[in-house]
Parts: structure tokens; C-alpha cells; sequence
């Protein structure tokens, strides 16, 4: 199979340059026009959300230099300095968010592998724990900021005109040519596959390969409690292109974790199932016809390996699953957070002492990082924002509002049992948005909200009232 590799280009420092002076133009623009820190929390997070959908096209333009990997870190910082000061304006005593010894236990054992002496450099645990369990925080900044209906809102129609860039990405790319691109700024992980002669067929990956399904996840609610007719359209339209996009990318753990959504979704929300399943249906059905013409039918042979899902699953996953016993009985105490850290790129170090595992299970890709302790505790985590999140959908009664939640309930659980199958917290946005959405179900379940409106710098939505109040 075909495979380019980044090589630095003497053009890379002043690339990063004018991509550090957009961020700070954005940053200005995220900042200006409000003195509310709940609000300037709010906008930077939404930056950084809008810098990781770039982020991979930006380090492939640079060529992977290092200069461009703090960018991230820095945004995520000021996000969490400025909920901070917003947690200490606001109430003398703030609500705390139930679960939360879960999550500081998982992320000191996550901490401690950091200096595991299997790992060898301590600087690529650091850049993974950084990589992959910092995100754990916005559980955190959800719950305390994310105190409205119409601030749930915003956040859902962010993440649609995300998926929508992330899609029109997907289709020049696809139109220039996915190969022609991967030669001239490659990645390090590569999405291709090759046909029964042999030839490799590259595969569109600019920008984010999962974000289009968050986005379809929620333009279903918006499509539902939207009242015009050119809004429904709109919303139809962007449905359809981004599940070409989807289906263009070829990513079958995507398709699966759209499946599993589609299925809570009509579970939590049976009556009026039967026209979303329909137009789910009708535009994957029209996607696929426009993939099938844009590839040649190159694609066919990724969509044919989700007709025998079991088969493909004992085929590429399960392998990974059953070796979680011998990876307890060699390593239980784990072997370190960071083997498929960016951090292995920019150090040098022996790992001839330790047998790394290939897997397709982040359960046991966890249990591997930081003991069996951590997929545990992932796992109750998991168990209690789905077990509080739909006691608070049975006893909302507002349709927008459960709409929402529904929602949510059916991504985070979907994204849960991908686990199981190739889904991941280490990469965006399946990071940010599984902690996010956490921290937003818990705070509608925990039942902590101010009984009156604040200003957010947007025009709330007027159908809904605030958060109820604590009774």
C-alpha cells in the first residue's frame, strides 16, 4: 500500500506564524463586545472547538512542525481560566456536579501513569495525558456554564455549521484528490484502503472524519422543533451533504456510531421516530448514490463490510477485545498513557522491554494505559450521566427541551458503546463533545438552576424559559 510521510519544508515557521495571527484576530473578536465572563467563557469555548475542527488541515499545511501544537493547549487554558473566574463571579457556594470523584480518581491514575518507568519519557505521558484526559475539565465547565435553554441551543447550531465546513472540506478535497493532497502534505495516519488488484484508493480527511455526525445528530432535534419552511430545507439539505461527506470519508466506526445514535434516538423517542428514521434513511440513500458517483464506486467496498457487521467485527475488533486477559497478566498496573501519543514523534526512546498491543477497543486500550481501573471507572462514569440523564428527559415536558436532551442521551450513549467496537476520547471532537455533553445532562438532572434569565450577548430563544430553578 501507497504511504507518504511529512517531511519539513523551510516554509513551516512562517506558516505558523500567519496561523497564530488568525487565532489571535479570532480571539479578539471572541473577547470584544461583552464584560459578562460567563458569556466570554462560553465564546472562547466555541473557538476552540471551531481551531480543533482546523487543526489537522493546519498541521498538514506546516507539515506537522511542532510549532503548531501549543495553539490547542493555549485556547483550552484560556477557556479554563476564564470559567474559573465566571465559577468565582457568580454564586458564593456553587452547585457541585455529582460524579465528580469518579472523575478526579480517573485522572490522578491517569496522571500517575504519566511517570509509568514502562513509558521510559515522562514527556510523552505528559503529552497525552494533555492529549487525551485534560478534556475531562469541560465535564466540569458544561455543568457550571451551560445554565439556559437558548446557551444549549447556540451549542447545537455551532456544531451544525461546524459539520457543514467540515463537509464542504470533505467535497474539495474530494474534487482535487484525496492522493494528491496526501503527497504533498501528508499525514501520519492515513486513511486508504486497496481493492482486490492491489490499488490503493486514498480517502478525503481535511478536517474532522466524525464531526459530520454530530452535526446530522443535531440538526434532527433542530429540524423537528423548527417552525419555517425554508429553515426545514435548509436543515434537509445540510443533512444530506454532510452524510455524503460522512460516507465519502469511509470511516466504518463513524457509520456505526451514527447507527447506535439513530437507534437510542427512536428509543427515547418512539411517537415521532418513524419521519426522523425516514429521513435519515432518504438522505443516506441519496449520499451514498452521490459517494458511489464521486469515487467510481471505490467506496463500495467499505459500505460491504457493514452488511456482515459481525463478521467484520470478529474480523478487525475482536482480536483486540480478547487479548485484554494477557494484557492484565503481563502489564496490571498498565504500561503508561502516550503509546499512541503525538508526543513519540518529537523524543527518542527504547521500547524494546514492552510488547505493544494493537487495538480496536478503547476499553482495553485504556486498560492497557492505566489498568483495567480506568475502563471501570470510564464505564460508571458513563453508567451515571445515562441513568441521571434520563430520569431528567422522563420529566421534562417541553419539546424543545427534551428534543435536546434526547438528543444528547442518544450521542453520549452512542459514543459509549463505540468504545466497544474502535471509538476513542483521544482524538476531536468525540473528546471534547463526550465530556461537554456530559456536563450539560447533568446539569439539566441535577436540577441547580438560577430562576431567572441572564444576558448571554444573543437573543434567547423565547419559547423556552431558563432551567427550573432547585425545588
Amino acid at each position: 500500500m501507497l504511504s507518504y510521510r511529512p517531511q519539513p519544508s523551510p516554509a513551516d515557521p512562517f506558516v505558523a506564524l500567519v496561523i497564530y495571527l488568525i487565532v489571535l484576530m479570532g480571539l479578539v473578536v471572541a473577547v470584544s463586545g461583552t464584560r459578562d465572563r460567563r458569556e466570554l467563557a462560553i465564546r472562547l469555548f466555541f473557538l476552540y472547538l471551531a481551531y480543533n475542527l482546523f487543526e489537522m488541515a493546519l498541521k498538514r499545511a506546516t507539515h506537522f512542525t511542532f510549532y503548531i501544537y501549543p495553539i490547542r493547549g493555549f485556547l483550552l487554558l484560556l477557556v479554563l481560566h476564564s470559567w474559573w473566574k465566571a465559577r468565582r463571579q457568580g454564586a458564593q457556594n456553587p452547585a457541585k456536579p455529582p460524579l465528580q470523584a469518579i472523575l478526579k480518581v480517573y485522572l490522578f491514575l491517569a496522571a500517575l501513569q504519566v511517570f509509568n518507568p514502562y513509558l521510559m519519557n515522562p514527556i510523552v505521558g505528559a503529552m497525552a495525558w494533555y492529549n487525551d484526559f485534560i478534556q475531562v475539565l469541560l465535564y466540569f465547565v458544561a455543568f457550571d456554564l451551560m445554565s439556559e435553554w437558548p446557551l444549549v441551543r447556540r451549542f447545537f447550531w455551532l456544531t451544525v455549521w461546524l459539520g457543514i465546513l467540515s463537509a464542504i472540506a470533505c467535497f474539495i478535497e474530494q474534487a482535487v484528490g484525496p492522493e494528491e493532497l496526501m503527497k504533498s502534505y501528508p499525514t501520519f495516519v492515513q486513511l486508504s484502503h486497496y481493492d482486490e488488484t492491489g490499488r490503493t484508493f486514498f480517502r478525503p480527511m481535511s478536517l474532522s472524519i466524525f464531526m459530520e455526525v454530530f452535526a446530522i445528530a443535531m440538526m434532527i432535534p433542530l429540524l423537528m422543533i423548527s417552525t419555517g419552511f425554508h429553515r426545514k430545507l435548509l436543515l434537509l439539505g445540510f443533512i444530506f451533504a454532510c452524510s455524503t461527506a460522512n460516507i465519502l470519508h469511509g470511516v466504518r466506526i463513524a457509520w456505526v456510531t451514527a447507527a447506535f445514535f439513530a437507534a437510542g434516538l427512536t428509543l427515547l423517542n418512539w411517537r415521532r421516530s418513524v419521519l426522523q428514521a425516514v429521513i435519515l434513511l432518504v438522505c443516506l440513500t441519496a449520499g451514498f448514490k452521490v459517494a458511489m458517483s464521486l469515487t467510481e464506486g471505490s467506496i463500495l467496498l467499505r459500505v460491504d463490510t457493514m452488511e456482515t457487521p459481525m463478521q467484520t467485527y470478529a474480523e478487525t475488533r475482536l482480536e483486540g477485545l480478547l487479548a485484554l486477559v494477557n494484557l492484565i497478566a503481563r502489564y496490571p498496573f498498565g504500561q503508561g498513557v502516550g503509546w499512541g501519543s503525538p508526543g513519540l514523534r518529537f523524543v527518542e526512546f527504547n521500547s524494546t522491554h514492552t510488547v505493544l498491543y494493537g487495538f480496536h477497543n478503547y476499553l482495553v486500550d485504556l486498560a492497557a494505559q492505566v489498568s483495567l481501573l480506568g475502563p471501570l471507572l470510564l464505564l460508571g462514569f458513563c453508567y451515571g450521566v445515562l441513568r441521571r440523564g434520563l430520569r431528567a428527559y422522563r420529566g421534562l415536558r417541553d419539546k424543545e427541551a427534551r428534543a435536546y436532551v434526547a438528543c444528547m442521551l442518544a450521542l453520549f450513549g452512542a459514543i459509549t458503546v463505540s468504545f466497544f467496537g474502535g471509538g476513542a476520547l483521544g482524538s476531536y471532537p468525540a473528546n471534547e463533545y463526550f465530556w461537554f455533553m456530559a456536563g450539560i445532562l447533568i446539569r439539566v438532572a441535577s436540577n441547580h438552576y438560577p430562576a431567572h434569565r441572564e444576558a448571554v450577548g444573543f437573543s434567547p430563544y423565547r419559547r423556552l424559559q431558563a432551567f427550573p430553578a432547585p425545588r
